[in-house]
């Protein structure tokens, strides 16, 4: 995986392009800091790999949230407790929306 600035981006965009076959992936830094990933697509299929890439990134998201609240000990959250917090936020939107009618 190859590291590239966005000024490296706008002045050298065709041998980036040409690069990023045999790359398979080059990720696009601002700052120093990584903002975003370029992949190579297929024109046949596109709809296929954006899909797949879109999963990866919610993978990648669901791993995160279960590490947080994992970390959070809210992996030991019983069932009653899922459900009277549940039935809290519920009792709370109802006043506020008895309130604003």
């Amino acid at each position: 995986m190859r590291f590239i600035t966005l000024r490296d981006l706008r002045t050298k965009t065709a041998a980036l392009r040409k690069e990023l076959a045999s790359e398979r992936e080059m990720i696009v830094t601002a700052n120093g800091r990584p903002f975003a990933a370029i992949v190579p697509l297929s024109p046949d299929g596109l709809e296929e790999e954006v899909r797949a890439l879109r999963l990866a990134r919610f993978g990648v998201l669901v791993d995160r949230i279960q590490a947080k609240s994992k970390a959070m000990g809210l992996d030991r959250t019983t069932m009653e407790e899922v459900d009277a917090r549940i039935a809290r936020v519920r009792r709370a939107r109802r006043q506020r929306e008895g309130v604003a009618r």
